[in-house]
């Protein structure tokens, strides 16, 4: 047997012994039938009109809940604090905000509230009343208590002093009036509809009506019913929220910043634009971007396409595009698959043909906002109104699927639904009732709010009432995704990419149907996600990969939000978000490290230069957005994603007589998130290099648990990164099996990267010490990603001719964590034995948070219960300890130690790297004994793997082992270099990829790897080990080095360097 295939055949082994049956899975069970919905059932169409009959005489509070029911009318507890002040139980009394008084004391005659707007009654249910709030103060002998810093007051002490009779449940419901009220045992199920109306649109009042009411909830069970948890866990999920440390504006910094971008005075309600800028700016805007290469590249683009499409009538969008803007309505049909549901009906008709090269948007409401943009900044009257009349007429046709979605209850949202022809619509769980997500498909989610505010201008009164009450009826009493979830949630990109439901409700502020809660709210998570969604040294918690519309949302928002207040464009995360990109980036400026999926192999995937490019024009002076634009020199000319970028030489006049050849272009705009220039803030770049942007060599972001260290400031510098992600908390989402992946570049290569898969989570692709073919989790098919246990990072030793950093990975091994269930659990993921991770780290995240509606990763709260971060054993060792370094000087190398121990048994370890793309093994003469020297030739489709013939003066690279000194296997050479198998694609077909390999059979392993980069033609350096064995001598003609290697009772190696008898640097 090869040892490719003895590696490849232990991995199927494991997996196959973990995972029983994975092909031979039974079906899932069919969903239970959905409730009938016309029975007063909770999570129903009739719930709340049932639980109102039972409450119109009555004021009913519900602990935990902010809202209570005054007659009939929904109200919050105190409006001073629309987002906050839920009444508490506390020693079996209900207690509510002294701001409530007032209401309580009210009889049903004098209670004074407003009416639901007659054009948005369907939303009635859903209403937060506003009503007069008489000053009423407490009597004597009302118990109170402070709840953070306020005072509350005892529900049932009050309603005595008043006269009045209070109903208690234990549950924590309270109900007061006169006469007194009752349940009777038949009215159980009342009262849980009753209870369940209680419901916040980021909380459940009692989730276990939830689960035994909505039908996919039902099905997949409490994950209690799956996972062991203690009374202490479940008492800690139930209690109090963790307090986490929030920036003070008082560290904000505003040095540099263009505040001419945020525009000049918000005009009143209803006048547009309003959203990003006001009328009186327009002329400021257009001039700017036409005075920049970015902007008249974007402009030249944006005619060529609508000259060509929508403008010639002649054409599918044309042909579209006058009827729209005449109002003849007649054949335009939704493209609707029946039985779909709303979300999935397509942006744009049937029979369409896009004419604009298009992906990641919905089309027709992309193109129609883009264009009333583009005729405010040209001035073009006559399209813009046109444009206007389209975009009013194409609103006009969806709100029926506005209205269909606004029906359906979250029983129909966790089952199915029957239109009024009889055909059975399954949602299966996606969307929800107080969810944005899936309304965000029936309209379109960049475009619903922006559509009004850049076409607003044009829009007759009655145009302009259309579109705010869709807008208001897409928006009202629903949360943008993580808003129901708690604030440190705020932190992966679906958060920042459904900040456009902001910008909606900027759209209507001030207007009926305004969602004043939803508001605040996205004000709230805006704020959270540059708390925690970007670490302080700028480290981004998830992928450059799948950042790129979320970031173009996010900034659209911020914008907004300092228009309105409050300007988070000081932030201290945020101001070092592009730095950080900088430290994580190679020398070549070709890798960027960070945390998860990449779209392009070998760590290629760059922040999206649309969203650096914006950057650039609020802070005009910080180079670090010009290094990393300058990054588009390095792509052919005219390449597809970076052609927009390459700006060398640009003439606006020969560029509109090239526009027409380019292939897939897309159509510029702001809304169209990552591919395309944004236009509105369109810069141009200056010529950057790393040494312009006088940073430091060494980079160290304790939060994220990010090294890396750079010899220099030029191209061709060593340059080592490790990334541990400490603060990892959840069993799902776009990272990987990746704790204490290790990057390596020097001489102007990138050596050690990624590997080329896109999207894949196994720890086998990640740069690690295998043991017996797997490290960190594998991918379970129908089960769950590769998600490991979270990693500690200690720390790194930063000295001026040395840096270090540390980590522990032995949970990252050892567990496997789960976050994002299926929705069936199938037999095999229950016999994992899962238990709630027991961590004091899992146990801050997930304190308080049982009620929440929010599902890491999964759409809503209709698709699955709630669950804790979980773990179950993956791959069980004693220690795994890595530490990475990059010793400077004349000549720069790196130094990778790895310690692991799995038991007591001998195993096969296998230290591997990816190997960049046209990296493989070099002849070169008089390599030492168990080394290997690396080359690199140009890049393939089909990669070359005969051995690399260097020419005098190429860049090499020369691995050389330490420890092991062999591999303890006749079977296996130490060191090699392999095309092993990789993940069968979404093709089905088969893969593979290239990596260096060190081979070590025993019963524990401790791996000593220098990284010594050298140019062909010169004296390679002398690597000499110690007698002992605990130390080693690098040797070069004009530098020589003494590394002595310690290893600690817990098996961890520390490492200290010497020159010239003087101490470089040491692990703690």
């Amino acid at each position: 047997m090869s040892s490719r295939t003895e590696i490849a055949f232990m991995a199927s082994v494991v997996m196959a012994t973990l995972v029983p049956a994975l092909a031979e899975q039974a079906p899932a069970p069919p969903l239970p039938p959905t409730p009938p919905q016309d029975q007063g059932l909770p999570y129903t169409r009739s719930a709340h009109k049932a639980a109102m009959a039972k409450l119109k005489d009555h004021i009913a509070i519900f602990a935990g809940s902010r809202y209570a029911y005054a007659y009939g009318f929904r109200v919050r507890l105190n409006d001073d604090i629309p987002m906050r002040a839920e009444a508490v139980l506390k020693d079996g009394q209900v207690f509510v905000p002294a701001e409530f008084a007032g209401i309580l004391a009210l009889k049903k005659d004098q209670l004074k509230a407003d009416a639901v707007p007659t054009d948005l009654s369907g939303l009635s249910d859903r209403w937060v009343h506003t009503v007069e709030r008489p000053r009423q103060d407490l009597p004597s002998g009302v118990k109170t208590i402070d709840v953070g810093g306020r005072a509350y007051f005892s529900v049932t002490d009050f309603a005595e002093k008043l006269g009045r009779r209070a109903y208690r449940n234990p549950r924590g419901l309270v109900i007061v009036g006169e006469p007194e009220i009752a349940f009777t045992e038949a009215e159980a199920t009342l009262l849980d509809t009753i209870i369940s109306c209680f419901d916040t649109p980021e909380k459940l009042a009692d989730p276990d009506i939830a689960s035994a009411y909505i039908p996919t909830l039902k099905r997949q069970g409490k994950w209690t019913d799956h996972v062991k948890a203690s009374p202490e866990q479940l008492a800690l999920l139930n209690g109090p929220e963790h307090a986490w440390p929030q920036v003070p504006e008082s560290k904000y910094n505003y040095d540099g910043f263009n505040q001419q971008l945020l525009g000049s005075k918000l005009p009143s309600p209803g006048v547009y634009p309003r959203v990003l800028f006001s009328a009186d700016d327009v002329p400021m805007l257009a001039q700017r971007i036409k005075a920049t290469k970015a902007g008249q590249m974007a402009l030249i683009e944006m005619e060529y396409l609508f000259s060509k499409t929508w403008w010639d009538p002649k054409t599918s969008d044309g042909g579209i595009f006058v009827k729209l803007s005449t109002g003849d309505l007649a054949g335009l049909e939704w493209d609707r698959t029946p039985g779909s549901a709303p979300f999935s009906v397509p942006h744009h008709f049937k029979g369409q043909k896009a004419g604009i090269f298009n992906s990641h948007v919905a089309y027709v409401p992309e193109c129609l906002t883009a264009m009333a943009f583009y005729c405010l900044i040209m001035n073009d009257q006559a399209h813009g109104q046109q444009a206007a009349n389209a975009i009013a007429n194409y609103f006009k046709l969806r709100e029926p699927l506005v209205d269909e979605y606004n029906t359906l209850s979250d029983s129909e949202f966790g089952g199915e639904y029957t239109l009024p022809d009889g055909t059975k619509v399954a949602m299966g769980g996606g969307g929800a009732s107080t969810h944005w997500r899936g309304m965000h498909g029936v309209v379109p989610n960049m475009n619903v709010g922006l559509a009004l505010d850049f076409a607003g201008t044009w829009m007759s009164a009655e145009q302009k009432g259309l579109m705010q009450r869709v807008l208001a009826k897409a928006t009202y009493g629903r949360r943008a995704y993580g808003q129901d979830g708690p604030k440190r949630f705020a932190d992966v990109n679906w958060v920042s990419w459904d900040f456009p439901n902001f910008l909606a409700l900027c759209a209507i502020e001030g207007l009926p149907g305004f969602d004043r809660e939803a508001f605040e709210s996205n004000r709230e998570y805006l704020r959270a996600f540059c708390n925690f969604g970007i670490d302080p040294s700028g480290v981004v918690y998830e992928s450059n990969g799948k950042s790129p519309g979320a970031f173009q949302s996010m900034l659209l928002a911020m914008v907004a939000l300092a228009r309105r207040g409050e300007n988070l464009w000081g932030h201290p995360h945020w101001r070092n978000l592009l730095k950080g990109q900088v430290m994580m980036t190679s020398p070549t400026g070709a890798v960027v490290v960070n945390s998860g999926t990449q779209y392009t192999p070998f760590s290629r995937s760059l922040l999206s230069f649309q969203f650096v490019d914006e950057l650039k024009a609020f802070y005009p002076g910080e180079r670090f957005a010009d290094y990393i634009l300058g990054q588009a020199k390095r792509w052919p000319k005219d390449d597809e994603s970076m052609r927009h970028w390459q700006f060398d030489d640009f003439s606006a006049e020969e560029y509109r007589k090239k526009v027409a050849t380019l292939p897939r272009l897309r159509l510029p705009s702001p809304t169209y998130s990552g591919f395309v220039h944004g236009v509105l803030y369109d810069s141009d770049c200056q010529p950057t290099t790393r040494a312009d942007l006088n940073l430091p060599l060494d980079f160290d972001a304790p939060v994220h648990g990010v090294f890396s260290s750079y010899s220099d400031h030029t191209p061709d510098a060593a340059w080592i990164n490790m990334m541990v992600r400490p603060d990892h908390y959840l069993g799902a989402g776009h990272h990987h099996s990746d704790a204490g992946m290790i990057h390596f570049s020097a001489l102007g290569v990138d050596w050690f990267t990624e590997s080329p898969f896109s999207q894949d989570y196994s720890g086998r692709y990640h740069n690690q010490v295998l043991v017996d073919g797997i490290s960190q989790p594998e991918n379970m098919p129908g089960i769950a990603n590769g998600y490991q246990a979270a990693a500690k990072y200690l720390g790194a030793n930063i000295a001026k001719s040395a840096a270090f950093a540390s980590a522990d990975l032995t949970h990252s091994y050892t567990y496997r964590w789960l976050t994002q269930p299926p929705q069936v659990w199938p037999e095999a993921a229950k016999a994992m034995g899962w238990e709630m991770d027991p961590s004091e780290h899992v146990a801050r995240y997930f304190a308080g948070t049982a009620r929440y509606k929010m599902r890491p990763w999964w759409p809503t709260y209709a698709f699955g219960n709630y669950i804790p971060t979980c773990r179950a054993r993956w791959n069980p060792m004693q220690y795994v300890f890595r530490t990475v370094g990059l010793v400077k000087g004349t000549h720069a190398y790196g130094v990778v130690v790895d310690d692991l121990k799995k038991d007591d048994a001998p195993h096969l370890y296998q230290w591997t790297a990816m190997l960049n793309g046209g990296v493989w093994k070099a002849e070169v003469p008089n390599i030492p004994d168990g080394a290997m020297v690396l080359g690199k030739r140009p890049e393939t489709p089909k990669p070359d793997h005969s051995p690399i013939q260097p020419k005098a003066g190429d860049a090499l690279l020369l691995v050389q082992p330490i420890a092991p000194s062999d591999s303890g296997d006749q079977e296996l050479p130490l060191i090699q270099v392999q095309t092993a198998e990789g993940p069968v694609d979404r093709n089905g077909k088969a893969t593979s990829y290239d990596r260096l390999v060190i081979n070590r059979r025993g019963t524990a392993v401790g791996y000593w790897v220098m990284l010594l980069p050298f140019r062909m033609g010169e004296p390679l350096p002398v690597v000499t080990v110690d007698s002992a064995g605990k130390g080693a001598t690098v040797q070069y003609k004009d530098q020589q080095d003494n590394l002595v290697f310690c290893v600690g009772p817990e098996g961890r190696t520390r490492v200290a360097v010497k020159r010239g008898g003087q101490m470089l640097a040491e692990t703690e």
